[in-house]
């Protein structure tokens, strides 16, 4: 667990979890300002696929899916990002190979 302190703000515990791949998932953000939680899964090839954002409560804030479109060599290429079954936004990335 890490501790973050900043000057005027209440301390912000920091917590990660990580899989046996090294992934991240779950992290949990405490403060005197409440608490938030957040878990992911991620596919065979290490991107996240799934993440579910909670309250203090445990109450499901959000989920979101994301899904990929991979190049040649696999990197992906775009990213859809799906929350609460609705698609919010796409991002788009140009890899350039020497």
């Amino acid at each position: 667990m890490d501790s973050i302190i900043l000057p005027g703000v209440d301390t912000i515990l920091l917590e990660s979890k990580y899989d046996a791949k090294g992934n991240q998932i779950e992290e949990s953000i405490k403060s005197g300002q409440g608490f938030v939680k957040s878990t992911y899964k991620y596919d065979i090839k290490g991107n996240v696929v799934h993440s579910i954002k909670y309250d203090i409560d445990e109450n499901i804030v959000f989920k979101a899916n994301y899904k990929y479109e991979f190049d040649s060599n696999n990197n992906w290429t775009k990213r859809i990002t799906i929350v609460n079954d609705s698609t919010t936004h796409t991002t788009e990335r140009i890899i350039k190979y020497f």
